[in-house]
C-alpha cells in the first residue's frame, strides 16, 4: 500500500478504495494502491504520523480495558460463586486431594465445616470440589486462551480501523471446539514421552 495525499476539496471528487490515515493542512492523506489524480503520492507529515500513533495508543488501550472487563465478567459469570468464595478453591481443592488421599478428617478442615454446615458427607463434598475444580480449570484455560489472542489481535492492529473491528465476545466453547481440545491435549500426551 502506498500514501497518497488529496486536498479536502476534492474528497468530493474521488472514489475508489483506500484507507484513510487522517488529515492534516487542508489535505486528506490515505492509504490505497494505483490511486489516479486527483490523488497525489505523498509522505505522511510527521505530526500528522505522531497524532495518528497517539490516537492509535488510545484506542488499542480502551479496547484492552474493555476485553479485561468483558473477561472478568464472562469469568464471573462463569464461577458462579461470589470472588470471597473462589479466593477458597484452591484450598478447598488441596484439602479435598488429601482427605481423598489419607481419608483423615484432621486433612481438610475447611471442607469438614462446610461438609458438616450443608449437611454433606465429606467424601462427597470432597469428589465434588475436585470434579467442580477439573471442569473449572478446563473452562478458565479455554477463557484465557482466548483473551490471550484478542490482547495478541490488538496489540498487532495497525490502524484504528483494525483496532475497532475486533469483536470481543466471550462463550464456553462449543461441544466441538471442547472435543477438538481434548483431542490435541490427547496428541500432546501421547507425543511428549516420546523422543
Amino acid at each position: 500500500m502506498a500514501t497518497y495525499r488529496l486536498a479536502t476539496n476534492k474528497l468530493s471528487e474521488v472514489s475508489g478504495s483506500f484507507a484513510t490515515i487522517g488529515t492534516y493542512d487542508d489535505a486528506v492523506y490515505v492509504e490505497g494502491e494505483d490511486l489516479k489524480s486527483p490523488f497525489e503520492p505523498a509522505m505522511i507529515p510527521q505530526v500528522l504520523q505522531e497524532r495518528v500513533s497517539l490516537e492509535l495508543s488510545k484506542a488499542k488501550a480502551n479496547k484492552l480495558e474493555a476485553l479485561n472487563a468483558s473477561y472478568e465478567d464472562f469469568v464471573s459469570t462463569l464461577a458462579g460463586a461470589p470472588q470471597t468464595e473462589i479466593l477458597t478453591w484452591s484450598q478447598q481443592e488441596a484439602e479435598a486431594l488429601a482427605y481423598q488421599k489419607s481419608k483423615q478428617q484432621t486433612h481438610a478442615p475447611m471442607l469438614s465445616a462446610l461438609s458438616q454446615t450443608r449437611g454433606v458427607p465429606l467424601p462427597a463434598l470432597c469428589a465434588k470440589v475436585i470434579a467442580k475444580a477439573e471442569a473449572y480449570r478446563h473452562f478458565i484455560a479455554y477463557a484465557i486462551g482466548h483473551r490471550q489472542a484478542l490482547e495478541d489481535s490488538i496489540e498487532r492492529a495497525q490502524t484504528l480501523g483494525a483496532v475497532e473491528s475486533l469483536y470481543i465476545h466471550f462463550a464456553l466453547p462449543t461441544q466441538a471446539e471442547a472435543e477438538a481440545d481434548t483431542h490435541s491435549q490427547e496428541i500432546v500426551a501421547n507425543t511428549e514421552g516420546q523422543g
